[in-house]
């Protein structure tokens, strides 16, 4: 009986819209990859939405590059920035002492709409600390190498141009280990 409630609830959670919040790692990582866009199509083929925490957007402003980009998905309404409420943030800020702005933000939008239950909330960040504090919270985080992965499954980008893009991340100064490189690796090369 266990299993077959498990399996009902998985499914349930599968049905959910997806909500994916990001971080600004994410964002510029993207962006420098030159793949922006297939996070937008990944959006539309799963219509699920994007969302921001404008504190995201004020760490990004100063870079021109990637908040240029970031600015015309935000216009056109692939993006959208939401303020996180205040007293979340600060609870967060006490309890996750070193964490950044946008991934305090990043983590109080998450709460408030996994309260809610309309969606499936998965946050992306890359930081390390900042993936074990969502886990902590409960929340199934994933960061820039899930998406490699997600856009390959899905055939938005080619299992070779996935594994080039892969190769590059550490020349970016993304911090892997030669152990999650290799698994990631594998996972690409498996999908058919």
């Amino acid at each position: 009986m266990p299993k077959e409630i498990s399996r009902v609830r998985a499914s349930l959670s599968n049905d959910k819209k997806k909500l994916f919040i990001l971080d600004s790692s994410v964002i510029s990582e993207l962006v420098i990859l030159g793949i922006i866009e297939k996070l937008d199509d990944y959006r539309k083929m799963l219509h699920a939405e994007i969302i921001l925490p404008t504190l995201v957007q004020d760490e990004l402003y100063n870079d021109n590059k990637v908040y240029s980009v970031l600015k015309s998905y935000i216009e056109k309404g692939s993006f959208k920035v939401v303020k996180p409420p205040e007293k979340i943030v600060k609870e967060l800020r006490f309890r996750f002492f070193g964490l950044g702005d946008g991934e305090i933000g990043v983590l109080a939008l998450a709460i408030v709409n996994q309260k809610e239950h309309t969606s499936m909330v998965i946050p992306l960040m890359d930081d390390k600390k900042a993936r074990k504090a969502a886990r902590e919270l409960g929340l199934p985080v994933h960061g820039t190498l899930w998406l490699l992965i997600e856009f390959a499954r899905k055939r938005l980008i080619g299992k070779h141009i996935a594994l080039n893009l892969l190769r590059m991340l550490p020349e970016h100064g993304f911090r892997l280990s030669e152990e999650i490189l290799r698994a990631a690796k594998r996972k690409i090369q498996e999908i058919l």
